[in-house]
């Protein structure tokens, strides 16, 4: 049986899942993409596919992991309508048409992935499990959120978090806004969240496989509302022993659906708010001893065993 990925050849997490199958002594995973199909060339049929030279019956498919659905800025600064568009959209369905019929055992199955990517459906999801999160507000008036969350507020994209300018691709941080700022911007070019502003103690990175969950916890002293703006706080992140919060990932990663989450909690004293969830997130930047455990649990899910 065979094992399928959906990623990059040059994506450092699926390397380290194709070395821990490796080291296991499975055969080698079928990898593709978008951009490798229309590189290299492909056939699909209702029952088989063939991707650089193997051909692969449907049968023998057993499970699959998608670790991209669509390359980070696949698709940036393409013109709208244009006939590149048209064309990346195009092998982008046809990723999802391959993973809808194959009949892989999927880690997360493609349609659960994309909707778990809806970071409103998030936190309902959360909000109906008991956990806390942030009063939040999708608004086209400046003056709602200020009006909820009084003189400062957390602003942060309702979906991605990346753009193309002239300068290479950007990121897009969370960033705490004043009122006497928010009422001068046009809230109405794009939707985005508006959060009341929380204290924050630690930051947690919590990463599910399956029904294992490891968490990893970050001292928020001294560090930017967005930790991520921090090159320093990539490497600071410890291994943490926080049963409740691993249990809280688990039941939103089964409330999702998804094999795999990497997830964002954050404590205040005792108290623990979920902030989000990323069912293709990173985790080779936490500690090794968590970082390997995750890339074996990937491997065993595409190997067959649990």
């Amino acid at each position: 049986m065979t094992s399928v990925i959906v990623g990059a050849d040059d994506d450092t997490h699926v390397q380290a899942v194709i070395s821990a199958l490796l080291a296991q002594g499975e055969p080698p995973a079928i990898l593709l993409d978008a951009p490798s199909l229309r590189d290299d060339g492909y056939s699909l049929t209702l029952d088989r596919f063939q991707h650089r030279g193997q051909v692969l019956d449907f049968a023998d498919l057993a499970r699959g992991w998608l670790r991209r659905y669509a390359p980070t800025e696949w698709g940036a600064g393409l013109v709208a309508g244009s006939e590149e568009a048209l064309s990346r959209r195009s092998f982008l369905s046809l990723v999802g048409s391959l993973a809808r019929i194959s009949g892989c055992d999927w880690l997360t199955p493609l349609d659960r992935l994309l909707a778990a990517e809806d970071k409103f459906l998030q936190l309902r999801i959360a909000t109906s499990l008991g956990y806390a999160v942030p009063n939040t507000v999708v608004t086209s008036d400046p003056n709602v959120a200020a009006d909820l969350f009084g003189e400062e507020f957390v602003v942060k994209p309702i979906a991605g978090g990346y753009y193309v300018s002239p300068e290479g691709a950007q990121a897009v941080y969370a960033s705490v806004l004043h009122r006497a700022e928010a009422v001068q911007l046009d809230f109405s070019a794009a939707p985005f969240f508006a959060q009341q502003r929380l204290e924050v103690d630690v930051h947690l990175r919590i990463v599910t496989v399956g029904a294992q969950a490891w968490a990893c916890d970050l001292d928020a002293k001294n560090l930017p509302l967005d930790w991520r703006r921090d090159e320093h706080a990539h490497f600071s992140w410890r291994v943490a022993d926080d049963k409740v919060a691993t249990d809280a990932a688990l039941s939103m990663s089964a409330a999702l659906g998804v094999g795999y989450s990497s997830q964002d909690w954050i404590r205040h004293g005792d108290d623990l708010h979920f902030l989000d969830l990323n069912p293709g997130g990173q985790w080779l930047f936490l500690p090794d001893e968590v970082a390997s455990e995750v890339t074996q649990a990937i491997a065993t899910h595409l190997a067959g065993s649990r």
